[in-house]
């Protein structure tokens, strides 16, 4: 298992990695969307239990948070994708959106819709959606066209993989991983 460095960084071999439709490993749905005009007094609170998602890439896309009524809030631990922006994050809590442009992925197999394996998604998605930006906004119909390279089990036949292939795993191992050399590099500065 690769280990995250403070070093240069050094590209990933993906040679024994396999790609994937995306719309074979997610549900897609369009967000529900409630506009920031009609709960400016809430956002500016910010004393609400759910949070207010945009399309932003700053403090994981939440801008505030309020109380939603329950017909507007999307379900949480999913991948959120700003669509007009291209933001991508993870979404642990159940949300309120502020357009219905912006997208939750939910994937399907439900064992692997763990934190870290989303983490994970979150960043191979950023990358293979880097593409898209605000003259081209990315869409579910544009998404159903793309596809994403994974890392597959050690065993896995290179010349026929399926999903169950899929090194769920290393995924999990690798942003651990990256979450304990953070919390480190924390740690240090605040002891300096």
């Amino acid at each position: 298992l690769p280990q995250p460095t403070d070093k240069k960084k050094t590209p990933v071999d993906t040679s024994s990695w396999g790609e994937f439709d995306i719309i074979a490993l997610f549900d897609i749905i369009n967000t529900k969307s409630i506009r920031q005009s009609d709960v400016q007094d809430q956002l500016q609170s910010n004393n609400g239990s759910t949070p207010y998602i945009t399309a932003s890439d700053k403090n994981n896309a939440i801008l505030s948070y309020i109380n939603c009524p329950q017909e507007w809030i999307d379900e949480g631990n999913c991948i959120f994708i700003g669509g007009k922006t291209t933001t991508v994050t993870y979404q642990q809590h159940d949300f309120c959106s502020n357009d219905s442009h912006n997208l939750a992925l939910y994937l399907k197999n439900e064992q692997a819709r763990t934190k870290y394996i989303q983490l994970y998604l979150a960043s191979i998605l950023k990358k293979a959606f880097a593409k898209y930006h605000w003259g081209d906004a990315l869409s579910k119909a544009k998404i159903k066209a793309e596809t994403i390279k994974l890392p597959l089990k050690p065993v896995a036949n290179l010349e026929n993989y399926t999903q169950d292939d899929i090194d769920w795993d290393y995924m999990d191992s690798f942003m651990q991983a990256v979450e304990e050399k953070a919390h480190e590099r924390l740690v240090n500065l605040t002891h300096k």
